[in-house]
């Protein structure tokens, strides 16, 4: 799961408050640092189902500390923020504290490939939102949408098993938060990144605040802390530094392209290290969802070359 791209600069144009271009290219050429930048933060990112699958800790207290971890991690970037209140916070914190939580716990329910193609059924809740806001429906853009639905359909028609079906329901519901997220923090103009810190430092305080009971330090091995500090530091914080580093080298349509290898790894780790064998349902509705995911990136693109005077994002 990433932060949206939107409001980032295009390939090329650093911005303050980013990681220095000299500092991720290593001599590569601007396009091939781009592509092994977004291909690192979708590693990262893939790694979340099977370190969240390894944990025993009660789910709540995971995406406590996981968010915790993150956003001191990527605290720095908090500087960049013009610190002024906007309604807008509300929502969009809510919107990624609750990915947190339904994400963590759905994926300990369902299979990794139900719970990550479940989630990115993002786009689909975007595009309602926008018919909201709008108060129009944007036909054009709607192709995309049917695929994503179609896919979401063959998962729920999975015949439940243990806890798979509410499993596949927070996972949608994580879906929804994230569709929340990415549609509020494209519009607050503000550096995504440093929103990132601040919904994650956000979304810890929170849910410690409203369950007391998942603050269970001093029941945390060692083992079980690495793990943690692993999500925090490496599948967030480091996943979404790689990849808006990625954005000042190659355009946000390619990075969010290359980007979906997050979805494709992330039941591949689980198989390997766990041996969870994701269903046939499961299978084909992520590979419905994902070519919904990508009609949606090329027909956006598309569209804005056709507008007079627009430049791909």
């Amino acid at each position: 799961m990433r932060a949206t791209s939107a409001g980032q600069p295009s390939a090329g144009q650093p911005s303050a408050g980013q990681p220095s271009a000299g500092l991720w290219s290593a001599g590569l050429s601007p396009t091939s640092a781009g592509i092994l930048l977004v291909l690192a933060g979708a590693f990262f990112w893939s790694t979340g189902g099977v370190a969240l699958k390894s944990l025993t800790l009660p789910s709540l207290t995971i995406a406590g500390l996981r968010a915790l971890i993150a956003g001191l991690v990527l605290s720095p970037f908090l500087t960049r923020l013009v610190w002024r209140w906007d309604w807008r916070l509300l929502p969009l914190v809510g919107g990624y504290t609750g990915t947190v939580l339904c994400f963590t716990a759905a994926i300990r329910l369902t299979t990794a490939a139900d719970a990550i193609a479940l989630v990115y059924t993002a786009p689909a809740w975007v595009f309602a939102l926008n018919c909201l806001a709008e108060r129009r429906v944007p036909w054009r853009l709607f192709p995309p949408v049917a695929l994503i639905l179609a896919g979401l359909g063959t998962i729920l028609a999975e015949p439940a098993q243990g806890g798979s079906g509410l499993g596949n329901l927070l996972a949608l519901m994580a879906g929804l938060a994230f569709g929340v997220f990415t549609f509020y923090v494209a519009r607050l103009g503000q550096l995504p990144i440093a929103l990132v810190s601040l919904c994650n430092l956000s979304a810890g305080t929170i849910l410690f605040a409203c369950f007391p009971a998942a603050w269970v330090l001093a029941r945390i091995a060692w083992s079980d802390w690495a793990v943690l500090a692993f999500l925090g530091v490496g599948q967030i914080a480091l996943g979404h530094l790689f990849f808006t580093a990625a954005l000042k080298r190659i355009p946000a349509t390619q990075a969010s392209m290359l980007a979906l290898a997050e979805p494709l790894l992330n039941p591949v780790w689980v198989f390997l290290a766990l041996g969870e064998v994701p269903s046939a349902y499961g299978l084909a509705g992520l590979a419905v969802i994902l070519g919904g995911v990508c009609a949606d990136v090329w027909l956006r693109r598309g569209l804005s070359r056709a507008l007079p005077g627009s430049a791909e994002a």
